[in-house]
């Protein structure tokens, strides 16, 4: 599926607060009355020396990323400017190598002229200090003031400390710190319109009334909704089932880039390849590989190869089958995957995280084996590991006992996930949890980071439990004042 021409996207300033529709669209903001100055629809109006690029999975960071590079090629001087964009996921040494060996980055540091580097996903490389570490020292070793400097993470993921480090080295008024907002009720309609839906209008009425909007205002899940809606004629009401369905139908054919297979053999199906996809999924995200290797390089026998998926068995329901070459093939022919050269990547991560987490719940691991995967083997609180935070929310969908140690180690982790549509028995859990956490001062993300999922967080005893927070005058003022913004929310 294309973006869609005519859909307007909307970024926002990190730690201001804008405002969404009872039913939870962005407001149409070319209704004067709803213009809110805030909102920057074009980043190269932006003179600032380092944007700070966030937004939840699937909002489209990266779609609205290679746009604004594309943008800027066409408009910028290239013998008084350059651009260097890496993407972080297809990296295959650390960022200081791979920018520093590039011949137009050495060039750039010889020259006079400016650069813009384009950094995305940058949640997505395996040591998030490390990614850090190198950063900063390239920084260290540049002209500052002839760096533009553009970055893409999910929120959540983002390190408030870092924000700080950045607006040392660049001066304060030089860094920006914006948040991708959600899609308006006109563009969920476009977007519809331009997928040949019929009646544009009744496909918004169902979601409407299946309280399934936090699904359609995200381009990744309305994509899915969309393809459903036009298979089915109805929406499922789980995002479990949304996920499942949409990588399913992307099993069925052939990625449109992908020129190796017109077709597929026949000899296997969608469900074949989609157990497949899971499987390459959970050996990336727990052996900390992003990327799928056409052969072993010599200098890493840890990573993940064609060969290393192919080996084995698995099964649909009690029929096993072998891992031919050709199935791996097919699989990573699908639209869930893109190639890079002879090595392939996930289309997205979020497609990856609900993968890996379908793959481990049905292998039916005891609780003690999917703990082991997902906490710090040599930390004796057992914490969980920040890279692996999609996966365990997903898998917190899935079974109790997970649910049970993210209340009670990194409850933060839930706000991250399907927050929208938890139950208010486990929202209030939630709450509860998370009060306790500012209450010891141990919660691992800062606040910042809550604020787009805030106005989520409704359930029927919502106010009182934080009239009793805020009265309560032996709690902490961390915790007062979380309950007093959500409150105001």
């Amino acid at each position: 599926m294309t973006d869609f021409k005519n859909i307007k996207r909307f970024w926002y300033e990190s730690n201001k607060e804008y405002y969404q529709t009872r039913e939870g669209y962005l407001p149409d903001t070319e209704i004067s009355f709803m213009f809110d100055d805030n909102m920057v629809q074009n980043l190269l109006k932006l003179n600032k020396k380092c944007l700070i690029l966030l937004g939840i999975p699937g909002i489209g960071k990266s779609t609205q990323l290679t746009k604004y590079r594309d943008k800027l090629s066409t408009n910028l001087n290239s013998e008084h400017c350059k651009i260097i964009f890496e993407d972080i996921k297809t990296m295959t040494s650390n960022l200081y190598d791979s920018i520093n060996q590039k011949t137009e980055f050495q060039e750039w540091k010889d020259g006079d002229y400016d650069l813009y580097l384009i950094l995305d996903s940058f949640d997505e490389w395996r040591d998030q200090k490390k990614l850090i570490g190198h950063l900063k020292k390239l920084l260290g070793e540049v002209p500052k003031e002839r760096l533009l400097l553009r970055i893409a993470c999910r929120t959540g993921y983002w390190l408030d400390h870092f924000t700080e480090f950045l607006q040392s080295f660049y001066g304060e008024e030089n860094v920006l710190n914006l948040t991708l907002l959600p899609l308006r009720r006109k563009d969920v309609i476009l977007w519809a319109e331009q997928s040949n839906i019929d009646n544009s209008e009744n496909f918004l009425e169902e979601i409407e009334n299946k309280d399934i909007v936090s699904f359609a205002v995200i381009p990744v899940t309305l994509k899915s909704l969309i393809k459903e809606y036009k298979d089915r004629g109805i929406l499922s009401d789980s995002k479990k089932e949304i996920y499942k369905y949409y990588c399913l139908d992307l099993c069925k054919e052939p990625s449109d880039l992908e020129r190796e297979f017109e077709r597929f053999s026949g000899h296997y199906n969608e469900t074949h390849r989609y157990i497949i996809s899971a499987r390459c999924a959970a050996l990336c995200l727990f052996s900390g590989n992003n990327i799928i290797y056409k052969n072993i390089r010599v200098d890493n026998n840890q990573e993940v190869t064609k060969n290393l998926i192919g080996k084995g068995q698995e099964r649909i329901n009690d029929q096993k089958f072998n891992l031919e070459s050709i199935l791996v093939e097919e699989t990573l022919a699908t639209a869930l995957f893109n190639k890079r050269k002879d090595n392939y990547v996930f289309s997205h991560i979020s497609f990856m995280e609900f993968l890996a987490a379908d793959y481990i719940m049905e292998k039916n691991l005891s609780i003690e084996k999917i703990l082991s995967l997902i906490t710090h083997p040599d930390d004796p609180l057992k914490k969980f590991i920040p890279q692996l935070r999609g996966v365990i929310s997903w898998l917190s969908q899935y079974k109790d006992d997970i649910l049970e140690n993210v209340l009670k180690k990194e409850p933060e982790i839930l706000i991250q996930g399907d927050l929208a549509n938890l139950s208010p028995y486990i929202k209030e859990r939630l709450l509860r949890s998370i009060l306790e956490n500012f209450n010891k001062t141990s919660l691992q993300i800062g606040y910042s980071n809550y604020k787009p999922f805030l106005k989520h967080f409704y359930f029927p005893k919502l106010e009182n439990l934080l009239r009793d927070n805020i009265l309560d005058a032996s709690l902490s003022n961390q915790s007062r004042v979380f309950a007093i913004t959500l409150a105001g929310d």
